[in-house]
C-alpha cells in the first residue's frame, strides 16, 4: 500500500466497537471493502505452522470472509502471511506484544529461497495492531468460539489517507468565526478615520498609553498566558 497507516474499524461486538490505529506490513496488499470475520488458530496462536480456518458456513451466522487473528512471535511475519493465506484467509491480524505499532517488513538479505517464493506469491493484506486492542480481540474469540455461542469479531480495515475537508461543518464554522474576527477587528481599527462613524471612539475617551503602561501590559500579558498555560 502507498501508507504504512491502516485504520481498523471494529464493527462487532458493540462492547469492542471502535476505530484503532495499525499498521500494513511492507508486502501487505490492500484488503476489500467489506467486513471481515476473525479467527485464531487456537493450536498455534503465533500462526507459524500450517493450518485451515474453518468455513464460514461452520461459523453461523457469520458470512464474512474470514482473516487470521495471530500473535508476534516464533517466525517471520511473511511466513504468518503465507500460512494465513494458504489456510483460506483473505488477511492476517498481527498482535503485537506492546502498545509499539510497527511496519512489518519483509525478509531480510538472509532469507530462504522458500521465503523469497512466499513474497513472490502473497495475496493477502497484513496488518499489525497494538496489544491492548489484540488482546481483547483474542479474549472475546476465545470466549465465544464454541458451537452454541459463535460470534466472531467483525471488522473492516483501510488505508488511512489524511486530508481535510472543507465542507466539514465544524471547520466552516471556524473560518467563518475568524474571518468575523478580523473584519470586525479591522472595521473597529479604522472607525476613527471614517467621519461619523458611530463605533469611533470619542476624542475624550481616547487614552495615551505611554512606554511604560506599555510595558506593564505586555507584562500582565504575559503572566496570564502562562498561567493558563500551565495551569
Amino acid at each position: 500500500p502507498q501508507t504504512a497507516a491502516a485504520i481498523v474499524s471494529v464493527e462487532a461486538p458493540e462492547e469492542l466497537k471502535g476505530f484503532f490505529l495499525g499498521y500494513f506490513g511492507s508486502f501487505s496488499l490492500l484488503p476489500a471493502d467489506v467486513s471481515y470475520a476473525t479467527w485464531a488458530p487456537a493450536r498455534d496462536p503465533q500462526g507459524c505452522s500450517s493450518y485451515s480456518v474453518p468455513v464460514t458456513s461452520q461459523l453461523p451466522p457469520i458470512r464474512q470472509p474470514l482473516v487470521a487473528l495471530v500473535r508476534r512471535g516464533k517466525c517471520t511475519f511473511v511466513q504468518k502471511a503465507w500460512n494465513a493465506q494458504q489456510a483460506g484467509a483473505q488477511g492476517v491480524v498481527v498482535v503485537g506484544d506492546s502498545e509499539e505499532l510497527m511496519v512489518m517488513g519483509g525478509s531480510g538479505d538472509n532469507a530462504s529461497k522458500e521465503e523469497l517464493h512466499w513474497l513472490d506469491h502473497l495475496d493477502v493484506f497484513a496488518v499489525f495492531v497494538q496489544k491492548a486492542l489484540g488482546e481483547k480481540l483474542l479474549a472475546w474469540n476465545e470466549a465465544h468460539s464454541s458451537a452454541k455461542d459463535s460470534q466472531s469479531v467483525l471488522l473492516t480495515v483501510t488505508a488511512y489517507e489524511p486530508g481535510i475537508s472543507f465542507w466539514d461543518p465544524s471547520l466552516a464554522a471556524e473560518l467563518f468565526g475568524a474571518t468575523a474576527l478580523v473584519v470586525a477587528g479591522a472595521l473597529f481599527a479604522t472607525a476613527d478615520l471614517r467621519p461619523g462613524s458611530p463605533i469611533a471612539a470619542k476624542e475624550e475617551e481616547v487614552l495615551e498609553v505611554g512606554s511604560g503602561m506599555a510595558l506593564s501590559f505586555c507584562a500582565v500579558g504575559s503572566g496570564a498566558l502562562m498561567a493558563l498555560f500551565f495551569f
